[in-house]
């Protein structure tokens, strides 16, 4: 089996780098596999801090299929990233661009 996940990003206000000052809600993912053999899992981990060693929580897996369009969410955090996996060994996929759909939703 194998998987990957992307590092920690974060939002900002206008005009900067996400800092983590803003909480971001998540509404939805849109999954974007250029080549996809069985099925694959999604996976958001969520931190709420920049330095907690692991995620807050986590919102998955999803089981996305080569027909699956988006996944609807309702998840807020400070920082997230996404991590794509296999469900078995005989699976094959190769990865495009995911669109995450967020606002931010708040200061801490």
């Amino acid at each position: 089996t194998a998987n990957i996940e992307s590092g920690d990003f974060d939002i900002g206000a206008e005009g900067l780098n996400g800092d983590g000052e803003f909480i971001m809600k998540i509404r939805r993912v849109l999954p974007d596999f250029l080549a996809q053999t069985g099925d694959t899992r999604v996976t958001l981990n969520l931190r709420d801090f920049p330095n907690d060693t692991q995620a807050s929580s986590t919102l998955g897996p999803f089981t996305i299929t080569s027909g699956t369009q988006k996944i609807d969410t309702r998840a807020r955090a400070r920082s997230i990233s996404l991590k794509v996996s296999n469900t078995s060994t005989s699976q094959f996929w190769r990865l495009g661009t995911f669109r995450i759909d967020y606002q931010p939703d708040g200061r801490r």
